[in-house]
């Protein structure tokens, strides 16, 4: 495997609630210039659909290549057996290194969890290197530990963070699942994730193949990003009266933020000199009704939840 086309990389990059048609590059109402780029330099599906518009059967789904009514996981209370048949561990039984940063979300978030418990599992799903996060509900009100508590805990923030996220869904109406972030934006968890994404891509000897799923959490509510990314949005439709321009401005910004750190991981893909032979690959667990029908979320069957981005370059 000493020629450099036999060891092909890929990246496959998701998020969380990125509904089909929310990029500039599908005529979105939001700048998603990275995505964009890697549109424009590959290909973008204008139908494609998550197998459930729920987290963890879509995202099981993918990583088995099965029907969710074939895998019997239908709700976000079923986690992986690690024993099902994955498309990772057969890379991994080809001489691939496997790694999976950021979330994942095959296993349940239970209020206290500690994610280390289960990273075994994730390993015999056929991941070499494992460095999972929680999502921002995890992290936050539900005090999951995982990598990024960790890390929240070493900044001296994570007491804050959960005060901070605690205040949503407690009925004092304090806070709103739209407020802006109230911290150094490189302590998000995309932030974070975004970085050790690259680190990753850094470690990684150039003549051993990889395969990296890098999961994003955003933009899965609360609409928290950094203040930095919530500008210059096109006016939201007046869909209904029980539309919130405040969540639709705050949901583009997550999507911002997300396309952000999608920037960074390509540009040192770039600067390693691994672009022509890396494959990346975009692509969420399922949409957002953003105010569609007067819904927020996912769930329904109806195309802003069902449809997903897909872009594919390399």
């Amino acid at each position: 495997m000493s020629d450099s086309k036999s060891n092909l990389n890929v990246v496959f990059i998701t998020s969380d609630h990125h509904r089909a048609d929310f990029m500039s590059c599908a005529g979105g109402p939001v700048d998603t210039p990275n995505l964009d780029a890697l549109a424009s330099s590959g290909i973008r599906m204008d139908n494609a659909y998550c197998q459930a518009p729920l987290c963890m059967p879509s995202r099981i789904s993918m990583t088995t290549g099965r029907y969710p009514m074939n895998t019997g996981y239908f709700t976000n209370r079923h986690p992986i057996d690690s024993a099902e048949p994955t498309f990772v561990r057969q890379l991994q039984t080809a001489g691939v290194h496997t790694a999976m940063i950021g979330k994942l979300h095959h296993h349940v978030h239970t209020m206290g969890c500690d994610y280390s418990r289960h990273e075994g599992a994730v390993h015999q799903l056929g991941f070499n290197d494992v460095h999972e996060t929680s999502g921002k509900q995890g992290a936050g009100k539900i005090h999951c530990e995982c990598q990024y508590t960790a890390y929240l805990r070493e900044m001296g923030l994570l007491d804050d963070y959960r005060k901070w996220t605690g205040r949503w869904g407690d009925g004092s109406g304090t806070a709103e699942m739209s407020d802006p972030w109230p911290w150094d934006p490189s302590h998000t968890q995309d932030a974070y994730i975004g970085e050790q994404g690259c680190a990753f891509l850094r470690r990684q000897p150039k003549n051993r193949p990889f395969y990296l799923h890098l999961g994003f959490v955003g933009p899965h509510p609360p609409h928290d990003a950094p203040d930095v990314f919530r500008s210059a949005f096109r006016d939201p439709p007046p869909i209904n009266n029980t539309f919130r321009p405040d969540w639709w401005s705050a949901y583009l910004a997550c999507i911002r933020e997300v396309d952000e750190q999608i920037g960074r991981v390509l540009n040192t893909v770039r600067e390693l000199g691994i672009l022509e032979n890396t494959l990346i690959i975009y692509a969420s667990d399922h949409g957002d009704l953003a105010g569609e029908h007067g819904l927020w979320g996912k769930v329904h069957l109806y195309q802003g939840s069902i449809k997903v981005p897909f872009l594919a370059a390399g």
